[in-house]
């Protein structure tokens, strides 16, 4: 909890990503495969990038977490299975998110393919894997 308090104070980074509300299906999975593709981080729910904590209808947690958890694992490949629970921070409950760093990279969308949707974390935002980093998720993969 007080590592989350911590968190939810800093700036988006390699590592850390809030949104208000529910990203779109399409940002779930890009944010899934680059922390898995990456050093692993945060998605964190109900929180502005300002980092004003908005908080998210407790109601809907259950619902939330089985979105983002269908979701990542219908259309990741490998699978990634995030950690995902609800913290309550000023009297406001937030979802928090977190992704390892995955030892079965390339990370990549199923539908899509390795080579054009394969992501990486570059500072606090999700890009396409080049060539030659998906060449070296391959090689720290083998190792």
């Amino acid at each position: 909890m007080n590592d989350i308090a911590k968190l939810v104070t800093q700036n988006e980074n390699r590592k850390l990503e809030f949104k208000q509300e529910l990203p779109s299906t399409d940002k779930i999975i890009k944010t899934a495969i680059a922390f898995s593709n990456s050093q692993g981080g945060d998605l964190i729910i109900g929180v502005a990038d300002n980092n004003k904590i908005l908080g998210i209808d407790e109601n809907n947690i259950s619902k939330y977490e089985e979105i983002i958890s269908n979701t990542i694992y219908d259309n990741c490949i490998p699978n990634i299975m995030p950690n995902i629970y609800s913290v309550r921070i000023e009297n406001k409950t937030i979802l928090v998110i977190h992704f390892y760093p995955s030892s079965a990279k390339p990370h990549y969308i199923k539908s899509i393919g390795k080579r054009d949707a394969s992501y990486i974390r570059v500072g606090s935002s999700n890009r396409v894997a080049t060539l030659d980093i998906l060449e070296s998720l391959e090689r720290e993969k083998r190792n």
